[in-house]
């Protein structure tokens, strides 16, 4: 029996992981936070701060999720 194939479009450019959730999508649908020059980890709207960054979907229940798990220690 041959494998199906799925016709789901692929999408086009970069891609994050919600490190929460998993969700895979683009950047501009995710929250990026980063380290800032003092070493706190601060959002990085313009994803302009070195580094590889920690990514989240945009929600106040992600972030306080994520926090109260200890992914931003």
């Amino acid at each position: 029996m041959a494998a199906q194939k799925h016709n789901a479009p692929v999408p086009e450019g970069p891609q994050r992981r919600c490190l929460l959730t998993g969700l895979r999508t683009g950047p501009d649908r995710l929250l990026r936070f980063a380290i800032d020059a003092a070493g706190a980890v601060v959002p990085d709207p313009a994803h302009d701060r070195p580094g590889r960054g920690l990514w989240l979907a945009p929600t106040p229940v992600a972030v306080d999720t994520a926090r109260a798990k200890g992914m931003f220690a």
